[in-house]
């Protein structure tokens, strides 16, 4: 039998295991081809142009299908799972770690008053306001004036909630304001209170941390307008219609409500 019926026959053998690797290594590393040097292997890893010779005898070895191979890619499989598994784990760790730690997102300070309930509800018929969420919207709604508006800018105005209700002939309204800070509130609440004075109001007794002004002789009808500071917020209460004690009883109605939603600062 000649070196390359030989070497076949090897291959043939291992393919087909009558041989194990460990012989069919052996067995070919005895076979020398005429010319070659006594003890040089045959057909073991050589470089192949532009392969590593890793890749080479690899890729001769994978061809051959042989048990050691297969046991070499069952190790490799096994590897490659275990690697998969363990990124896996780690990917999901860190997901864990992010939702347990990531900062929770508040609520935008120009996107309005974001609490449940920040306004009371008011009696009567009360309009749809629900679209106003900024202090840009409210000054849209032609009910401020040019030097109200300024004050609340000054104190940093941003989100806003405003509440319309009409009840048997009485115009309420309710504002709050989002401001700087609580210093600010509160200088908000004494700019505007101030303003009253401009336009023909008369302070007058009020709650505690409310200070409320009145316009018995208004066009509209006797107008009671108070205005204090919750935190860093700006409320503002006003009830006005032609029956003047109707007016009061609202407004007295109306500001105690809503001081169950933002207490007065003291």
């Amino acid at each position: 039998m000649s070196w390359h019926d030989e070497l076949r026959w090897l291959d043939d053998e291992l393919a087909a295991g009558r041989i194990s690797a460990e012989e069919y290594r052996a067995r070919r590393a005895r076979l020398t081809p005429p010319g070659a040097a006594a003890g040089q292997a045959v057909g073991g890893p050589q470089e192949v142009p532009g392969v590593p010779p890793q890749v080479s005898a690899r890729g001769y070895d994978a061809a051959h299908q042989g048990p050691e191979v297969f046991s070499d890619k069952g190790a490799g499989i096994g590897s490659r799972v275990g690697v998969i598994a363990l990124v896996v784990v780690l990917v999901g760790l860190a997901v864990g770690a992010w939702l347990l730690f990531r900062p929770m997102d508040g609520p935008d300070p120009a996107a309005g008053p974001q609490q449940a309930g920040v306004l009371a509800e008011l009696p009567g018929q009360a309009q749809d306001m629900a679209d106003i969420a900024t202090f840009d919207q409210v000054a849209e709604v032609d009910y401020l004036t040019e030097q109200e508006i300024q004050v609340y800018r000054d104190n940093g105005a941003g989100g806003s909630r405003i509440a319309l209700s009409t009840d048997d002939g009485v115009r309420v309204v309710v504002l709050v304001v989002d401001v700087r800070d609580a210093a600010a509130a509160v200088g908000a609440r004494d700019g505007l209170e101030a303003l009253q004075r401009d336009f023909g109001l008369t302070q007058v007794t009020g709650p505690p941390g409310v200070v409320v002004s009145a316009n018995q002789g208004a066009t509209g009808g006797p107008l009671t307008r108070g205005h204090y500071a919750a935190g860093n917020r700006v409320v503002r209460v006003q009830a006005q219609g032609q029956d003047g004690a109707a007016a009061q009883r609202v407004f007295d109605s109306v500001l105690a409500a809503q001081q169950q939603r933002l207490p007065a600062d003291g």
